[in-house]
């Protein structure tokens, strides 16, 4: 991982990343693009009903996706903060929605156990499942290929599905990941799709072989629920948020945890690495965001101007750029009129009628390397 050392990158306009982007979901009802450079909210997305869960970026950047406990989800312009399509879900609040790896469709997890897929370009919902009998979905997401959903659920497991090749017939079960104690937060794939990463309500992550269910690794260390686990892109660390008001950074491959990120006044919902992994961001239960280096450990800039619990906040991808997002200084200069590129979604993934079926993972020059390190207002919302 690329740590940032130098006395030089202790800047963050100089470090490479000044025209670094966040996004973030709010239990105030709305989304916020942020400039992560000077902490200033750049645009805001409202329109929802009810606490906005997450929100995710599209791989360009050019579009928003949240996901609120009104039970709908949202697709956003980025630019001028319109909403091009609402999917409306029949199962109670949605904790998350995520595109799908070809971004033709949307996937998401609701508050009564059920996952839904709907069209990107019509809205049109393809299969509404039972997942989890009637424990909350806390989680869905697509394997790296397309093939597969994994999804983590409030029966304290995590569960693989597999995605038929007609796309209005609803997941068939696969395997279970069964060894928590507690509620699964999140689930997610590792970039090759050959691991699994829970995060749960029994203090602990862990890691999981994801063709055979076999549990690899448990990180313990925090003594509260542990509300979200990422993988660092070279699988060598992993990052955890907790409601015990930290982060941790672990080393994947002996769970050792490595350095503790301290410093909000509440439960830390989410963490995430930037692209390089010189940064972490987190979000929280205390309104606030908060940006760290990876390497020290140290938190450089407090994001402040959500008005209730920060539930997610996640970087931008590094082609999207703020017109004249920041000066030589560092300061913002210009107002958010622009983002690049700016394509619409649904023409460009008009036609397109089925799940992405490549064939091929993605990160497939690094997944042999990394095995082998490794190898050694519904009241249940819980924000």
């Amino acid at each position: 991982m690329p740590w940032c050392k130098s006395k030089k990158n202790r800047t963050f306009g100089r470090a490479g990343q000044r025209s670094q982007l966040a996004l973030t979901a709010s239990y105030d009802s709305t989304a916020k693009i942020w400039s992560a450079a000077t902490g200033e909210c750049l645009q805001t997305f409202a329109g929802h009903e009810d606490t906005v869960m997450s929100a995710v970026f599209s791989s360009s950047g050019e579009h928003a996706l949240t996901a609120a406990y009104d039970g709908t989800a949202k697709l956003w312009c980025t630019s001028s903060a319109k909403c091009l399509q609402t999917f409306s879900g029949e199962h109670g609040g949605l904790y998350t929605a995520v595109f799908s790896p070809d971004e033709s469709r949307v996937l998401a997890s609701t508050a009564y156990g059920f996952a839904t897929l709907w069209r990107v370009d019509t809205g049109e919902c393809e299969w509404t499942a039972a997942m989890h009998a009637d424990s909350y979905v806390r989680s869905a997401v697509f394997s790296p290929d397309g093939l597969r959903i994994l999804t983590g659920s409030a029966d304290h497991t995590a569960r693989l599905w597999l995605l038929h090749q007609n796309s209005k017939e609803a997941p068939q079960a696969e395997r279970a990941f069964i060894g928590h104690d507690g509620w699964v937060n999140t689930a997610l794939f590792s970039p090759d799709g050959a691991l699994v990463l829970t995060a749960a309500a029994d203090c602990t992550a862990r890691l999981w072989r994801a063709r055979t269910g076999r549990c690899l690794g448990v990180f313990r260390g925090h003594n509260a629920y542990v509300r979200s686990a990422v993988f660092s892109r070279d699988l060598r660390h992993v990052l955890t948020a907790s409601a015990d008001w930290t982060a941790k950074l672990w080393v994947t491959g002996s769970a050792e945890c490595k350095r503790s990120f301290e410093g909000h006044d509440q439960w830390v919902n989410t963490a995430i690495f930037s692209e390089d992994g010189a940064l972490v961001m987190t979000s929280s239960r205390d309104n606030t965001v908060k940006l760290w280096f990876t390497a020290s450990g140290e938190c450089f800039r407090t994001i402040s101007g959500h008005e209730d619990f920060v539930l997610t906040a996640v970087f931008a991808p590094p082609q999207l750029r703020w017109k004249d997002d920041v000066a030589a200084d560092g300061q913002h200069v210009g107002p958010p009129v622009e983002l690049r590129p700016v394509a619409p979604i649904s023409r460009a993934l008009k036609g397109r009628g089925k799940v992405l079926r490549t064939g091929k993972t993605v990160g497939s020059n690094t997944r042999h390397r990394g095995r082998r390190r490794i190898a050694k207002r519904w009241k249940a919302k819980d924000h």
